[in-house]
This record gives structure tokens, C-alpha cells and sequence, in this order.
């Protein structure tokens, strides 16, 4: 049992290379919300972003070589600060800040080469970002933000379409989305067009996962249930059910394993035995 924050969870995320867990909270007082453990030890190495009042953070990221993390937080400022924050690992501080985002980004995720960052937000929007060179590249679900009118309208409407959970593709190719409509959106992240969207969910989806192959699309949702899917022709393969609200969904690394969190207290592991191509 690792002691350190005061407050509920929102993250957790693994290093690449094993060596550092790094977890996030809601709020902390006098303290930081993002706290980093040596996983060989369990012990605390280091407590990024204190001050008098942290505010959550409710996503965070390992870039591909380990050096910097990536956070989706709430700043205590006036008004409220949503920026994504660039952690640099070796010193603690803040290297920059993604901002575009009109509420908080709930969750973010590395494409597989690197190269780009992905936020899904409260606005609703899907933003693209060069997170190297601190550039918004493209932002999908929503006008962009030259586009002020539309900007607008698309904040104003954005309760009614948080985005929840994101995930790519291991090929790079595929932005899935999850939204509190139910909705899962499909978006190739080269054109940044829709490509489909899958509508079997009665409730917020809440949790998405592509198994390594890219063959199946997993999704968690608060009706209670995985369904199972082929991101390819759109068509959903299986539903497995929980006694509650499932919240999150993970592939094991040989993709044979798919594994359900949810509110019904239970952690359930699935056994695959779908396979597209065989």
C-alpha cells in the first residue's frame, strides 16, 4: 500500500521502463497532487506541482523516453487554469503548458511513434498536439479556435459531450473516442476525419483499450458493460456484463487477456477468443 496522497485517485501510469509509477489526486493541501514511486522500492521519489492548493489532476502521461511527463490538470488560479503541464522528470519543474482546452482534459495518450500527443476534454474536443515544439496541430469534434463563433457555440453545447477516455491504435493510425452520450467516434489522425462511430452503449463510455494486434476495441461503459469490437468494420463482436458501472479496460501485453474495472467492486479478466484475422 503506497501512503502519500490525501485525497481520491485519478491516475495512475507507468514509466516505459518499469522503473517509476507516478500517480495523481484530486486535491492536496500544503502538498502536491502528482507523486512519483520507485517501484523497486515503493518509495516516494519525488511530489511534482506543490503549492498552498493543488487542484485535481486527472491524467497523466510518460513520454516515450521516460524524461518527461505529461498532466491534465485544474489549476487554483483565477480564472481556472486547464493547461496540460510538461513535466521535465530530472528537476522537477515545469518545462511548458498545452493550452486550448475551453474545461479540464481528461484524459491524453502518446501516439506509438512519439511524435504526437492526443487530449480528449470536457469541451468536448479531441486535440492533435506536437507536444515537442508546444503546438496545437488540429482539434477534432470541435471548430477550431480561429474559428471564434464556432468556438462558442461548441463550448456553450460541450456539457451536453464530454469526452471521457481516449486511445490509439498501436499502428498510429486510429483515434478512438468516448464520450457522455455513449457514443464512441473513430478518427484517422492523418486526414483527422471521422471515420465512424459506434453506437451500442445506453450510457457514458468511460474506457476504451485496442488490443496490441489492433484487431479488437474494447470499451467500458457506465451501462454496465465491455463490448467488444472490430475498430475496422465497425461491428460489435460481444458484450460481457458487470453488476455496475464499468470504468476502465486494459489488454494484456500478449492481447490474450482483457481485463474490466468496475463499480460492482471487481476487477474481471476476460479470456480472448476473438480473432479477427484467423
Amino acid at each position: 500500500e503506497l501512503a502519500g496522497h490525501s485525497s481520491p485517485i485519478q491516475a495512475l501510469a507507468f514509466s516505459h521502463d518499469g522503473k517509476t509509477l507516478a500517480s495523481s489526486s484530486n486535491m492536496e493541501f500544503m502538498d502536491g497532487t502528482i507523486k512519483l514511486w520507485n517501484t523497486e522500492t515503493w518509495e516516494l521519489k519525488k511530489t511534482l506541482g506543490e503549492s498552498l492548493i493543488a487542484l485535481r489532476t486527472c491524467a497523466i502521461a510518460f513520454s516515450p523516453d521516460d524524461n518527461s511527463l505529461v498532466t491534465a490538470h485544474l489549476g487554483a488560479t483565477v480564472p481556472f487554469d486547464f493547461g496540460i503541464n510538461i513535466w521535465n522528470l530530472a528537476t522537477g519543474k515545469v518545462l511548458d503548458t498545452l493550452r486550448g482546452h475551453g474545461w479540464e482534459a481528461g484524459s491524453i495518450a502518446f501516439t506509438p511513434d512519439g511524435r504526437f500527443l492526443v487530449s480528449g476534454g470536457m469541451d468536448g474536443a479531441i486535440k492533435i498536439w506536437s507536444w515537442s515544439s508546444c503546438r496545437l496541430l488540429k482539434t477534432l469534434n470541435r471548430p477550431e479556435p480561429s474559428d471564434i463563433t464556432g468556438s462558442i457555440i461548441g463550448w456553450l453545447s460541450s456539457y451536453s459531450e464530454i469526452i471521457w477516455c481516449i486511445d490509439i491504435s498501436p499502428d498510429g493510425q486510429i483515434v478512438a473516442s468516448g464520450d457522455s452520450n455513449g457514443l464512441i467516434k473513430l478518427w484517422n489522425i492523418q486526414t483527422k476525419k471521422l471515420i465512424g462511430t459506434l453506437t451500442e452503449h445506453s450510457d457514458y463510455v468511460t474506457g476504451l483499450a485496442f488490443s496490441p494486434d489492433g484487431e479488437i476495441l474494447a470499451s467500458a461503459g457506465s451501462d454496465y458493460t465491455v463490448k467488444i469490437w472490430n475498430p475496422a468494420s465497425g461491428e460489435l463482436l460481444d458484450t460481457l456484463e458487470h453488476q455496475n458501472r464499468v470504468h476502465c479496460v486494459v489488454f494484456s501485453s500478449d492481447g490474450k487477456t482483457l481485463v474490466s474495472g468496475s463499480s460492482d467492486q471487481t476487477i474481471r479478466v476476460w479470456e480472448r477468443l476473438i480473432s479477427i484475422n484467423n
